[in-house]
C-alpha cells in the first residue's frame, strides 16, 4: 500500500497545506492496521514548502516509532522505504505558491534532508529512493551518494507532479536509469516492490559480496 498522503505528519502544516486530507493520527491508524494486516506499506515525506527543520525531524520520529512498533510487536509486515518528496509550486494554488516563495525544488535541500532521514531512519527503515520525476535524474543521481540505495522505477506516464510544473519528466525506461547508477560507480540490479533481487539473480551464499544492489 502506498504511504502516500503523508505529507508532513503535523497536524498545523496539514491545516494550511492539506486541509482536505485525514489527520496525522488517522494516517499513521491506517498504516499500522495495514501491517497488522499483512499488507506492507511504503512511507513518504513532502518537503520543502512551509514546514520547519523541527516539523520535519518530528515527521521522521513518527515514521521510525511506526516502524519500531511493528517490529516489536512482530507484525507480519512492515515500512519497506522511505520516499522523500520535494515540494514543487509552479502551479500550485497562488496563496501556498506566495508563501512558499518559489517554483522548483533547491536540489541542495532536498538532499541534506535525504542524509538527514537516512541516518535518523538508520536500520529501521533501510531503503530509501529519491524522486526522479521532482528532481530530474540528474539529481536523483546525487541522491545516490547522499543515502538513497534506490533510484526508483520505471514509469509510463506520469501526471500529478508534470501538472504541478515539475521538470523531470513524465517515463523512465530501464536503460536510463542503468546509466545514470553506472555513472556514480555503482551497481545496478532490478528488484520488485518487496526489494526481493529479480536481475541479475541473486548470487549464491558463498559467492555474496559487501556490494549494496541499487534498483
Amino acid at each position: 500500500m502506498p504511504g502516500t498522503a503523508a505529507e508532513i505528519l503535523d497536524d498545523e502544516v496539514r491545516k494550511v497545506l492539506c486541509p482536505e486530507k485525514i489527520n496525522t493520527a488517522t494516517w499513521l491508524e491506517i498504516v499500522s492496521t495495514a501491517h497488522q494486516l499483512g499488507i506492507p506499506t511504503t512511507s513518504t515525506m513532502l518537503s520543502g514548502h512551509i514546514e520547519t527543520p523541527e516539523q520535519q525531524i518530528r515527521h521522521l520520529e513518527q515514521l521510525r516509532s511506526l516502524q519500531q512498533t511493528a517490529v516489536k510487536h512482530h507484525y507480519p509486515v512492515q515500512i519497506t522505504e522511505f520516499i522523500l518528496l520535494p515540494f514543487v509550486g509552479q502551479d500550485a494554488p497562488k496563496p501556498l505558491r506566495r508563501r512558499v516563495g518559489r517554483d522548483q525544488p533547491v536540489l541542495q535541500d532536498a538532499l541534506l534532508l535525504t542524509a538527514v532521514a537516512r541516518l535518523y531512519l538508520g536500520q529501521w527503515i533501510p531503503n530509501h529512493q529519491p524522486s526522479w520525476v521532482k528532481l530530474g535524474i540528474e539529481g536523483a543521481t546525487q541522491a545516490l551518494e547522499w543515502g538513497c540505495n534506490d533510484i526508483g522505477g520505471t514509469l509510463m506516464e506520469e501526471h500529478i507532479t508534470s501538472m504541478a510544473g515539475a521538470k523531470g519528466g513524465t517515463c523512465m525506461e530501464v536503460k536510463d536509469l542503468e546509466a545514470a547508477i553506472s555513472s556514480i560507480g555503482r551497481p545496478c540490479c532490478q528488484r520488485d516492490t518487496l526489494y526481493r533481487t529479480l536481475y541479475p539473480a541473486p548470487m549464491p551464499p558463498n559467492e555474496r559480496t559487501e556490494k549494496v544492489q541499487f534498483r
